[in-house]
């Protein structure tokens, strides 16, 4: 997704005035025509924009520059490979793809996209497409080879394909001379990622409706042999368990984009669901709020099959569930679960005011230490030192910014050699 755009961006990035209405607030004349106009063209509004480089800062020029020179290198470097890299390779090839569109979106360097062009077609390269059900099992399923290979998620097409591609469509929706050079790709991209990749977690199995206004995805529990394409079981403890918040969040970005795009009612009603089912599921007291790494969603997550009438055990070892429930250690895990938060906010569904007014205390108040030198972070659950700064609320306090610059640095201090967090708050200022 877009990452931390600042509310200008934000409230008018949406599916014409939806938000606005559905807060009961007046949307701004010129905000809602540029919304409007960005709709027509299937576009996003921060892509007809004027370029927030025109704008910058003698300082913030010169923190760019080497972002530029870095995203340029994509142009003639081949991807990781996939195989022996393993789940860093989503980590690893996502962030490449997302910084050279951040830089894009930030300056519209139009060589910044060809060099995103020719990137994503050697990470596509890399994806498998059944022979005979490409509509179903097509994805980078591989990642990782042996007797107990990993489960493909989600996240992990979220970082590398959709969320990227689906701003590449958008920028060159939004500029005449880009449709005349990327136009065909652009929409080939949009086709598979809208009509095949989204379709095919549910094809596979993974998409559960509740029938109370909620749903989630689970595990895959099989996957297609290299070789033969055969269906083989998916041989770990987690298969077709529910996954956990993060990795589904990745992609509720995506359908956030893409009904910013379309205001098509199966994402708003997608989106809907898997929100609400984070939603009932908060917990708070008059500090914070908090949330779980994952959530048992079914019978699929315990032993037996079936759900204990009387069982609510939080821990997996001596109860009757294949993986337990807990708020995870890795704070950066809920930075995710907060990008797509926000986003979901910023189209009017599910979260209130109210609810952002919690997480900025929560994260402000109650996780961080006070220090705005090299701040540091206890977990949503008050463990400390394992939380993180959480950028997506940006737009809701100017604190947020201002740690962000102090987090920057000390990362600077530490690493010798810049944070990649500054193209995402080069954007977001």
């Amino acid at each position: 997704m877009t990452r931390n755009l600042k509310a200008l961006t934000v409230l008018v990035g949406i599916v014409l005035s939806l938000a606005s209405a559905a807060r009961g607030e007046p949307a701004p004349q010129g905000k809602a025509s540029l919304a409007r106009q960005a709709r027509e063209m299937g576009s996003l509004v921060e892509f007809l924009e004027p370029a927030p480089i025109k704008a910058a800062s003698a300082e913030d020029l010169k923190a760019f520059e080497p972002i530029r020179t870095n995203c340029m290198k994509w142009k003639v470097r081949p991807p990781m490979k996939l195989q022996a890299s393993g789940e860093n390779y989503f980590w690893s090839v996502g962030s490449r793809l997302t910084n050279t569109m951040d830089a894009y979106q930030y300056s519209r360097d139009p060589e910044l996209l060809e060099a995103f062009s020719i990137y994503m077609d050697k990470v596509l390269a890399d994806r498998y497409v059944h022979p005979e059900k490409e509509d179903v099992w097509v994805g980078w399923f591989h990642y990782k080879q042996g007797p107990r290979p990993r489960y493909y998620m989600p996240i992990h097409g979220a970082l590398v394909y959709y969320n990227p591609c689906l701003r590449f469509v958008a920028a060159v929706r939004a500029d005449e001379k880009l449709k005349a050079r990327y136009g065909e790709k652009a929409e080939k991209y949009y086709k598979d990622i809208t009509e095949v990749e989204f379709r095919a977690w549910d094809k596979r199995g993974c998409w559960h409706d509740f029938g109370d206004g909620t749903g989630w995805y689970t595990k895959l529990k099989q996957y297609p042999d290299l070789a033969t394409g055969e269906l083989k079981p998916l041989v770990v403890t987690e298969a077709g368990t529910t996954l956990a918040y993060n990795k589904v969040h990745a992609m509720v970005e995506s359908f956030c984009l893409a009904y910013r795009m379309t205001g098509h009612p199966w994402y708003r009603e997608r989106i809907e669901k898997c929100e609400r089912f984070l939603r009932k599921r908060w917990r708070g007291d008059a500090r914070h709020v908090e949330w779980n790494y994952r959530d048992f969603s079914g019978p699929w997550d315990y032993r037996t099959g079936q759900i204990p009438a009387d069982y609510s055990g939080a821990t997996y070892k001596g109860k009757p569930t294949w993986k337990g429930w807990f708020i995870h250690g890795k704070g950066v895990y809920y930075r995710t679960d907060l990008r797509a938060i926000v986003d979901v906010y910023n189209v009017g569904l599910v979260f209130t005011k109210a609810d952002m007014e919690k997480l900025v205390k929560t994260n402000l108040g109650f996780m961080w230490d006070g220090k705005v030198a090299d701040p540091q972070f206890r977990g949503i659950g008050g463990k400390p030192k394992t939380g993180v700064l959480w950028h997506a609320l940006s737009q809701f306090s100017p604190k947020f910014r201002k740690l962000w610059v102090a987090e920057m640095a000390a990362f600077q201090k530490r690493k010798g050699k810049p944070s990649q967090a500054m193209m995402a708050y080069l954007l977001a200022k």
